[in-house]
């Protein structure tokens, strides 16, 4: 395959050997061979005989040359003489003219004293930017093949350094090859490994991306002998791709563009683009026997959370189902081998045999049937980079007991590749069901008394209640709670299958809690116990929550006796905090004790304490109390840098006062203040106007990513707003679970002489996550009086990274979302290479004062970019600006009129 010489022809045919590789007589490569005869004839039989008889030898230059190349003999050696001795190529720069991103290969062989010393081989991507690869040093000869994968045109530049030797132009797909230096003669009819498909490499290329996109052809996956992930697997990265990237149109469906080599164990590894709508994306999949081994997704914008589940669970549902028949067997041998192998090794086989004889023993020793319960996925672990999938299934045994098994897949899966799931872990226990049906009756009795009794919702409940607990409750605090509940949830649509909820039991105490379907939507519902009697029901709806715990006797002492004893003990008077506790705790913890286990934990480190707030008090449920019925205070300490969550425990005495048997601060879950009690804090320090004080909300590790001055700029325009409200904000008040934490919402309005205000503060633990003003006014913040700086430093930043090409993580991390697809870098970087901007910093640019445009909160600079050639481009960057933050949302190069938007 031909190079295209742009320097002299004496310089090359020095220091220069041109060879020509023929590869199996396709169309294309019988056409390349056909013009290498004509230039193997007009070049040298002319050169030898004169063109006027040249013609006459035309035949004998085509037997010459095809015996040349079936018989690959050497051409001759091409030494480096010693004033050439310093022109030796340490870069190679590669560059695509135009069409889409492809992949290329290089081989290097590396020479000294005529011996081959070294191999490389580079697999190069390109776009319509340059990349370079660089040669090893301290050879006196090198062979270079490269292997162009597609008909686009490319652009090969060798550079000693900074000094450019040659260029060389490659038109068209096939083999070229290139040797400089002193390289032996015998070595000549070297033949590089295959880089470029065949046809039926393209065959399984096509179908390949066919089944990305979703077509009816479909790629088979490999047994799991040889491959990491399995058809659904595949199947879910594949439909993840199109989410990501939108669908691939059949125009795309190509093998162009693509390389291939062999890999170990008989694979060979495919490396390539498909071009998606949104998105041009780098794939590289393995194959063995035209069956798919593996796969990697190379696109820094595909998510690493991109697995939602797979398409049909069925292989899935039966490993689950096996494991429990080999447990339930006593086949403990088979069951340890149904775990996958990363996981044996945690898995003994004692365990398993124990486990096995713990199911027959106390459940039963025979399946009688199965039912497959439900299948649900896990959140997404950020540090594993995995999601887990969970078969749940209900098995009835012999002797009439009833048992649920939830088997857990790990499917790891970050953005660079994709495994099938692993079996990791099985819990089999007996269900809700069948080991508390009086559990489950008491629950319908109470669902019922307070949903289904519209005259008088929660009639009855108390009957369902234990005794000790009842001393706790207040009848017109259960009455209004449970008509609380009763208007704003609705009537009960259906009742749950019993056996999907989750039931936690520490001795005498028990939770249960599942999904309930109400005609308003689903509903949590979590349902205590002691023994067999009812402690508390708590509903938890979309955007409303109660709770019969709260339903207590008038108990101020207690509320006042916990903050009393929080703020002695946090403002180091601890004499006075510990003459606040019960008697027999006093004596079981005696002062000197109290004091050491105060100072030992470091409470009295956090700093200057700035208030204290707490909640009413409340029947407690969690599992660890130290008596069936007692009242629980939760509240927080609030300190510069940290909320401090606390609790006390009280029990009733007899003459309807209290006493504190219990503090502590180590537990997950946070019970949220009162909402006007949070939104006080939160909406005050919007109120004050002050960017400080709206960041000290956040967690301490999530404020470095503010903008103080972006803002100040925001609280600005919202500060006037705050201030002319004509009454108190109200707010309404939602929660939920996740991870194990739990996260407050505060939704409410505040209402100014002009308008309402509707605002939304998400909280976790206390910490401000994230807020929203709805304000005609807010939709432009922006205006002449703003602070603008951290826009300007933003353009210097990005415009620095942008025409140095050195840090493209930087590049796009400045960038706004819309614009950090692949197609609008590639369109970012076509406008650098037409700038053609000299290097330097953002000081040589001229700036603008900044453009305010009607586009909402969006200013432009426009700049002049000084080029290599001592002259100015014309270049316009918007930055775009939220509450928090501003980002490059445009790229103009104004003297063409070309745009990245």
């Amino acid at each position: 395959m031909p190079w295209t010489k742009s320097t002299s022809r004496k310089r090359i045919e020095r220091n220069f050997q041109l060879r020509f590789l023929v590869h199996s007589p396709t169309i294309s490569n019988l056409a390349m061979l056909q013009s290498t005869i004509d230039n193997f004839h007009s070049h040298w039989i002319r050169r030898v005989f004169g063109s006027s008889c040249g013609h006459r030898f035309k035949g004998l230059a085509e037997f010459l040359f095809l015996l040349l190349c079936l018989l690959r003999l050497p051409g001759p050696v091409t030494r480096v003489t010693a004033q050439d001795s310093l022109a030796f190529p340490t870069a190679i720069r590669i560059e695509q003219q135009s069409g889409p991103p492809k992949t290329i290969a290089l081989v290097i062989r590396y020479y000294l004293n005529r011996q081959l010393i070294e191999s490389k081989i580079h697999h190069v991507d390109l776009d319509l930017t340059e990349t370079t690869v660089q040669t090893e040093a301290g050879y006196a000869g090198m062979r270079i093949t490269l292997f162009n994968s597609s008909d686009s045109p490319l652009t090969v530049k060798f550079f000693e350094g900074t000094k450019q030797l040659e260029t060389n132009e490659i038109n068209r797909r096939g083999v070229a090859e290139l040797s400089y230096g002193d390289i032996s003669a015998q070595d000549l009819g070297f033949k590089s490994p295959r880089f470029l498909p065949d046809q039926s490499d393209h065959a399984l290329i096509q179908n390949f991306v066919a089944t990305l996109a979703g077509k009816n052809t479909q790629v088979v996956v490999a047994s799991p002998a040889r491959s990491s992930m399995d058809q659904p697997s595949f199947d879910a990265i594949c439909k993840a791709l199109r989410r990501e990237f939108g669908d691939l149109p059949s125009e795309n469906i190509i093998s162009d563009g693509w390389i291939r080599w062999d890999d170990v164990d008989g694979q060979t590894v495919f490396s390539g683009y498909a071009r998606f709508a949104q998105q041009t994306c780098k794939l590289e999949f393995s194959a063995a026997e035209n069956n798919i081994v593996s796969l990697r997704v190379d696109a820094a914008s595909f998510p690493d959370d991109w697995f939602q589940g797979v398409a049909t669970t069925a292989i899935y549902e039966e490993k689950a189902l096996r494991l429990v028949e080999h447990l339930i067997a006593g086949d403990a041998i088979n069951a340890r081998n149904d775990f996958d192998p990363e996981y044996q090794p945690d898995v003994s086989l004692e365990s398993m045999v124990e486990l096995a004889g713990s199911i027959r023993e106390q459940l039963g020793r025979r399946l009688l049937s199965s039912e497959l319960k439900s299948i649900s996925y896990g959140t997404y672990d950020d540090q594993a980079n995995q999601k887990s999938l969970f078969c749940t299934h209900a098995l009835k045994l012999e002797g009439g007991k009833t048992c649920l098994s939830r088997t857990q897949f790990v499917f790891r899966c970050d953005r660079h590749s994709v495994e099938r799931g692993r079996l990791a872990q099985i819990n089999v226990h007996e269900a809700w069901s069948s080991a508390a049906p009086q559990q489950i009756d008491i629950t319908r009795k109470a669902l019922a008394a307070i949903f289904a009794n519209r005259n008088a919702p929660g009639d009855g409940l108390n009957e369902l209640m234990h005794p000790d607990v009842l001393e706790l409750v207040s009848p017109t605090e259960l009455a209004g709670a449970c008509s609380q509940m009763s208007t704003k949830l609705g009537t009960i649509a259906s009742y749950p299958d019993w056996d999907l909820w989750k039931v936690s039991t520490l001795g005498s105490y028990s939770r249960a809690s599942g999904q309930l379907e109400m005609q308003s939507g689903a509903v949590d519902v979590v349902v205590d116990f002691v023994d067999h009697s009812l402690v508390g029901l708590t509903a938890y709806g979309p955007a409303f929550a109660a709770s019969t715990l709260s339903s207590t006797v008038p108990v101020q002492s207690a509320t006042e006796m916990a903050r009393g004893f929080w703020s002695a003990l946090l403002s180091g008077q601890l004499n006075n905090a510990h003459a606040m506790l019960a008697e027999e705790f006093q004596q079981q913890l005696p002062l000197s004790d109290f004091n050491r286990l105060v100072e030992e934990s470091g409470i009295l480190d956090l700093g200057d304490l700035e208030s204290i707030e707490v909640d009413p008090a409340r029947i407690c449920s969690r599992p660890n109390r130290s008596q069936p019925a007692i009242l629980t205070v939760h509240g927080a300490a609030i300190f510069p840098d940290v909320v401090q969550p606390f609790l006390c425990d009280f029990v009733l005495l007899p003459n309807r006062d209290v006493a504190l048997v219990n503090f502590n601060t180590d537990f997950e879950e946070r019970i949220p203040l009162p909402p006007d009690v949070e939104l006080r804090r939160v909406l005050g320090a919007f109120r004050s106007g002050a960017a400080e004080q709206v960041a000290q909300l956040a967690d301490p590790q999530e404020r470095s990513e503010v903008d103080m001055i972006v803002l100040q700029n925001f609280l600005s325009a919202l500060q006037p707003l705050l201030d002319n409200s004509t009454k108190p904000a109200e707010a309404g008040y939602v929660h939920s679970y996740s991870l194990g934490k739990r996260r407050e919402f505060l939704q409410g309005v505040v209402t100014s002489a002009e308008e309402e205000i509707p605002f939304e503060f998400t909280l976790e633990l206390g910490r401000l996550k994230s807020f929203h003003f709805h304000a005609p006014k807010l939709a432009n913040f922006i205006d002449e009086n703003s602070d603008f700086s951290s826009a300007r430093q933003l353009a210097e930043n990005f415009l620095d990274n942008w025409l140095d090409e050195s840090v493209p993580t930087e590049l796009t991390s400045l960038l706004a979302d819309e614009l950090r697809d692949q197609v609008t870098l590639l369109r970012l970087a076509e406008i650098r290479n037409r700038l053609n901007a000299a290097p330097g910093t953002s000081q040589q640019i001229e700036f603008s004062a900044p453009i305010l445009l009607p586009k909402e909160n969006t200013i432009r600079y426009e700049c002049r970019v000084p080029n290599g050639g001592g002259e100015f481009s014309k270049l316009a960057l918007e930055i775009a600006f939220d509450a928090l933050s501003c980002r490059v949302s445009a790229v103009q190069l104004i003297d063409v009129d070309d745009s990245t938007n």
